[in-house]
């Protein structure tokens, strides 16, 4: 688990101050002994059996002043009110489309438009495919349509996003479907390299699948 220490406002054990105080970030150690030797309540917050013998193994992940700790702790409050304001929008947004939980399906969220004659695209198939993608707000992300269609092989790994290759998964050689891919199937709490997408965004797709065996 992770936890963030302040270590001149918290009363930890010596042998658990003195590796803190020495260590860098990126050090780590392994503490072997006896629990009534490791005043565990004060690391832990709970206490073990009696003579329990336990392994503790710490790892700086980041060493920060007070400077630098309000800044991350005001980034991740932008990151959750970013998040909680995501689950809102997508509730909004499936409600717009008439989709539930019926439509969920492998973490996101799809909908026939038109269903094709083709076969299923499979792995190993190179396969051509139209698509538009929108924020929530209507900005639009991407437009093949308008530009070149896309082609790549199914399977092959860092293609396409995780939620747009499952939607593909789902379709006919002709079909065209609608695609909602909340962030965790898109491009998560970081964003697009390109800042196109922010951290913790929804993306929308309007696919079709043009053709399977290119």
């Amino acid at each position: 688990r992770f936890q963030r220490v302040e270590l001149n406002q918290i009363a930890l054990p010596d042998y658990f101050t003195k590796f803190m105080t020495s260590a860098h970030q990126g050090d780590s150690t392994l503490f072997i002994g006896l629990s009534d030797d490791f005043e565990l309540e004060k690391v832990l917050g709970k206490k073990l059996e009696h003579n329990d013998t336990v392994k503790i193994e710490v790892m700086v992940t980041e060493v920060l002043t007070d400077e630098q700790l309000r800044t991350k702790r005001a980034e991740e409050r932008m990151l959750l009110d970013a998040e909680l304001l995501e689950q809102q929008q997508l509730q909004v947004l499936l409600d717009s489309f008439g989709l539930d939980r019926d439509h969920f399906v492998d973490g996101i969220y799809y909908k026939t438009i038109s269903r094709g004659n083709g076969k299923r695209a499979t792995p190993g198939n190179n396969i051509r495919v139209n698509y538009k993608s929108t924020l929530v707000n209507g900005q639009i992300i991407d437009n093949t349509y308008e530009a070149n269609s896309l082609e790549y092989e199914v399977g092959r790994p860092d293609q396409v996003l995780d939620g747009f290759a499952i939607g593909i998964s789902l379709m006919r050689e002709g079909g065209e479907s609608l695609m909602i891919l909340p962030s965790n199937m898109a491009f998560g709490d970081k964003g697009s390299s390109s800042k196109i997408v922010p951290p913790f965004h929804t993306i929308i797709y309007h696919v079709k699948l043009e053709k399977v065996g290119v």
